[in-house]
């Protein structure tokens, strides 16, 4: 309050002198110029008290570190969740293919890995067949090779 009241007496102060100087300036071109002058100078000092009290009035939008870690949890659910459905998805498509190809499995297990420049990569695929289904080994390990580039781990259960 107290820089308002200030501010104030300074553009009093600067209008009466502003008025005294423009009654002893000469009429004409001179005393267009210097009231265009004196106009620009009460326009400054009008905004220098504006502007300081803008500057001095700072905004804190400082967003508390629980949001934070809540945003950042909440983007590590999505990316476990989105790597899980992936990894369902390949698991259901290791099992199709190969009984496409006839080969019987027990089940099939593919780990990704997230990766910042490539995004999501297969670690690992785990087949797991019944013993009587070994002779399709070789089968099982070309079959997989081919289709998903990654040799495969295969147990025997």
């Amino acid at each position: 309050m107290n820089s308002i009241a200030s501010t104030a007496a300074v553009i009093c102060a600067v209008t009466i002198g502003v008025s005294l100087i423009s009654l002893i300036i000469p009429s004409g071109s001179t005393k267009r110029v210097i009231n265009t002058v004196i106009g620009v100078f009460i326009l400054c000092c009008i905004i220098a008290p504006v502007k300081s009290a803008v500057e001095d009035f700072r905004f804190n939008f400082e967003v508390p570190r629980l949001s934070d870690t809540l945003s950042a949890s909440a983007d590590e659910a999505y990316k476990k969740a989105l790597i899980s459905e992936t990894e369902n998805k390949l698991e259901n498509m290791v099992v199709s293919y190969l009984e496409s190809k006839n080969i019987s499995i027990k089940s099939a297990k593919v780990k990704l890995k997230p990766d910042i420049k490539k995004g999501i990569n297969i670690e690992s695929i785990r087949i797991y067949i019944n013993r009587r289904n070994i002779t399709d080994y070789g089968d099982i390990n070309s079959f997989i090779e081919n289709k998903f580039e990654k040799t495969p781990e295969i147990k025997v259960t």
